[in-house]
């Protein structure tokens, strides 16, 4: 499971997302993870007729990975206008081996505005859980 999620904007069309790999108790790193190198993660925006790339990372000792990305890439030709990107993350192995695969999570608000203070969000909270 992939958990601890929050996307901030950093620009109007740029976003950070940061990431830490749980194990099901969702308190420490999960192995192998944790002890492993070069194990990376990739952030992909799935829509109806293509995946795309949204940006990869290395996932740290401590089980973590940074995605920074531009939220124009969401927005393919099968999806004119998309401005809530469908997440899902995959994890790697040094062999490009497939560790871990989430479940999509559709819509992803990134630019709607806090539904309590109606300013721009600064977090969302995502967790990714394995498909």
């Amino acid at each position: 499971m992939i958990g601890a999620v929050a996307p901030i904007l950093t620009s109007q069309r740029t976003a950070r997302l940061c990431a830490a790999i749980l194990d099901r108790r969702d308190t420490v790193p999960a192995p192998p993870f944790s002890t492993a190198v070069n194990i990376t993660a990739e952030l992909f925006d799935k829509d109806p007729l293509t995946t795309a790339l949204l940006a990869k990372g290395r996932v740290s000792s401590q089980g973590t990975v940074e995605f920074v990305f531009d939220l124009n890439k969401a927005n393919d030709l099968d999806s004119l206008g998309e401005t809530c990107p469908d997440l899902f993350v995959t994890v790697r192995d040094t062999n490009e081996m497939l560790l871990f695969q989430s479940g999509v999570i559709w819509n992803v608000p990134f630019l709607d505005p806090d539904p309590t203070t109606r300013t721009p969000r600064t977090t969302v909270d995502l967790d990714f859980q394995r498909e």
